[in-house]
């Protein structure tokens, strides 16, 4: 039988575990790590999120941020002091400087932007919706897969600690109740809220019933813009499962909440709390109707409820840029793919239309 001789640091683990009191885990900690190829990175775009996107990226091992561009050049000269790294002034000056690019402009600017990073043969991470139009995000998903690069969208609340946690327990959701509110800001007004808020959680639901979209109904209006600031929407899908969907961005508190119901279990998370909660109906249940209603047992009785472990620790958008770069380096598709981020684009279009026609045959009604 062929041997191998033990790695030389094994040689030395025994001494030090006896005279320095350290576990073996930690002497292994001390133990020097190849070193991870790091990916060079900018941030194009430094608004509310860019400058996130630009602090994270300086402070994880697996990226160097080279430097950041945005249309205003002082603001892209303070966070590149911040950080000690290189205010761009172009798309061209950076091309050729970096591996990897998160793209955080207003959404009219995704799809000529992320081409021409793609056309650079830079590699995008696009803040969500992947574009203004289908037509658009079309594009950028064929340019991506034609020069083999990497697209991925920013639907960050995929990663989030609540939602994660609820992986488990929410496949094969029948029904599923989505709410999503939050006060009134500016930023993101360029789009309706089904494109602002409403996509997060379509993205979600896509990501969860995996069939296709057969039905859509919905309302909303506009209360504070040109746009519409509050809809709701019902999802109809080819293997029966629903989806409900709200949202709203002239709330007087911020909600954001998400319900899946199964035919034996019910979760219920927030993702704003980072919290959730499972109900399971107990194996070997069974209740006849026939019997006498006061000899039912207790709920508690009947289902078994259980606390979601939420790791409130976890950064949603470290993770997010960190499976963004692991893909960069290591190959493979992203969490949030650009077609994810089309399809949840596509659904969102045809909310808009259902809206369109809801509103006419309401004004025809009126009329």
């Amino acid at each position: 039988m062929e041997t191998f001789a033990p790695h030389p640091v094994c040689l030395y683990i025994k001494p030090l575990l006896s005279l320095s009191g350290f576990n073996r885990r930690q002497i292994y900690g001390l133990i020097e790590k190849p070193a991870m190829k790091r990916i060079k990175t900018a941030v194009v775009g430094i608004g509310h999120l860019g400058s996130h996107h630009a602090r994270i990226y300086n402070d994880l091992e697996s990226a160097e941020l080279v430097g950041v561009l945005d249309s205003d050049s002082s603001r892209a000269e303070r966070c590149a002091a911040e950080h000690g790294v290189r205010a761009f002034t172009s798309l061209r000056e950076l091309a050729g400087q970096v591996d990897a690019v998160s793209l955080a402009v207003p959404t009219n600017g995704h799809h000529e932007l992320a081409c021409r990073l793609l056309e650079a043969v830079i590699h995008v991470l696009v803040e969500k919706p992947i574009a203004a139009l289908p037509a658009g995000a079309s594009e950028m998903v064929e340019l991506a897969e034609k020069k083999k690069l990497v697209l991925a969208v920013g639907h960050v609340e995929r990663f989030n600690p609540a939602l994660v946690a609820a992986a488990g327990e929410i496949e094969g959701a029948a029904f599923v109740e989505s709410e999503r509110l939050a006060p009134f800001t500016p930023r993101g007004t360029e789009v309706p809220v089904v494109q602002d808020l409403m996509i997060h959680d379509i993205d979600i639901v896509l990501s969860i019933v995996r069939s296709d979209v057969t039905h859509v109904s919905a309302a909303g209006l506009p209360v504070f813009t040109d746009q519409v600031d509050i809809a709701n929407a019902r999802l109809e899908f080819a293997n029966g499962a629903v989806a409900n969907v709200s949202a709203s961005r002239v709330s007087i508190k911020k909600v954001r909440k998400m319900r899946f119901f199964s035919p034996s279990r019910y979760v219920s998370v927030d993702m704003l709390k980072l919290s959730g909660w499972a109900y399971a109906k107990k194996p070997g249940v069974e209740i006849s109707l026939e019997r006498n209603p006061a000899s039912i047992p207790e709920m508690r009785k009947l289902v078994k409820v259980s606390k979601l472990r939420c790791d409130k620790k976890r950064n949603p958008l470290a993770v997010e840029l960190d499976d963004f770069l692991a893909c960069v380096r290591d190959g493979g598709n992203p969490t949030v793919s650009g077609s994810d981020g089309l399809r949840a684009l596509e659904v969102a279009e045809r909310i808009m239309r259902a809206i369109e026609r809801t509103t006419a045959a309401g004004a025809a009604a009126n009329s």
